[in-house]
């Protein structure tokens, strides 16, 4: 009898913890990339702004599909082991260069940069036919391809990066705290 008790409790237990995970999160970023650009846009700290990305002293623009989503950074505490503030996939309707947003937090995409760690937090934006989404599996689940176009935008976009796999919802809300 005890033994059914006690398993009660730890079922209703497990219960109640999948349910207060199951809240979505939200985390603001700036946009400096808007979806179906093909320039490379940078928050540069010195001058306080966004400014063109520059190879050999030319206007940089990438050299495959334009962004498929829109790109920032996530505005607070969090970072990446490069040192710059944690990148960020914005999934929605374009979004103007410079704009702040609140997003949900879906997942984080494992990437590697040159040798070094450099994770993407994935994100849906209200203005997404998607936002009703809260978590990675849920995405993957009524959204089948979404993870795959951008962890493919990803492995091809620039020579030499490493694409992993994607984090959980709850391995990526670990990971932010």
């Amino acid at each position: 009898m005890n033994f059914l008790i006690i398993s009660f409790f730890l079922l209703l237990s497990n219960l109640i913890t999948c349910q207060e995970n199951d809240k979505p999160q939200f985390t603001n970023v700036l946009i400096e990339i808007p979806m179906g650009s093909s320039e490379k846009w940078e928050f540069n700290k010195y001058y306080n702004q966004i400014l063109q990305d520059s190879l050999n002293g030319l206007p940089r623009h990438i050299e495959y599909l334009n962004y498929p989503f829109n790109y920032g950074f996530v505005l607070n505490k969090f970072t990446s082991e490069d040192g710059d503030l944690l990148d960020a996939v914005v999934i929605g309707s374009k979004l103007e260069k410079g704009s702040v947003v609140e997003a949900k937090v879906i997942s984080l995409l494992d990437t590697y940069d040159n040798g070094e760690s450099d994770p993407k937090l994935i994100l849906i934006h209200k203005s997404s036919r998607l936002y009703s989404v809260n978590s990675l599996k849920e995405l993957n689940n009524k959204y089948n391809g979404v993870t795959d176009i951008v962890k493919i935008w990803f492995s091809n976009y620039k020579k030499g990066s490493i694409v992993n796999d994607y984090l959980t919802t709850l391995e990526t809300l670990d990971y932010l705290h």
